[in-house]
């Protein structure tokens, strides 16, 4: 089992680099995919949670919160064009875009940097092996 920091590489290529806690990649990381896209931020239970920072190789970037593996909660994205746009996210899909006034209330949210939330329940422990007698 995987425990503390550590870089794993999956045979499709993807690499993780960062911290896990009994075999799951738990707390802060980062995850490069063959095809350019980067995500560094945190991670519950093996799936995007907390800050993060996804980049595609197109010169799109989403940073901000993350739940469940999807963007949720105040975030910024940039098009390929480098126009930046904040929103509040559900479930990977953006609301109404936010006037520069109506986002500068969420600077500090944005200016955070990366990782897990400060709330992060422990990672969820496997059930044991069944053992024959």
């Amino acid at each position: 089992r995987r425990h503390g920091r550590g870089k794993f590489q999956w045979t499709d290529r993807r690499t993780y680099t960062g911290q896990w806690v009994d075999g799951q990649i738990h707390g802060m990381g980062s995850m490069t995919w063959p095809n350019g896209q980067e995500y560094r931020g945190g991670y519950v239970n093996s799936v995007k949670c907390g800050k993060g920072i996804h980049s595609w190789p197109d010169g799109r970037l989403y940073d901000g919160q993350w739940l469940n593996g999807k963007q949720h909660g105040i975030g910024k994205f940039q098009s390929t064009r480098g126009v930046v746009r904040v929103a509040t996210w559900e479930a990977g899909k953006h609301g109404p875009w936010m006037t520069a006034e109506e986002a500068a209330k969420f600077a500090d949210e944005l200016d955070a940097p990366p990782g897990p939330p400060a709330d992060a329940p422990p990672p969820a422990r496997p059930p044991p092996p069944n053992l024959a007698i």
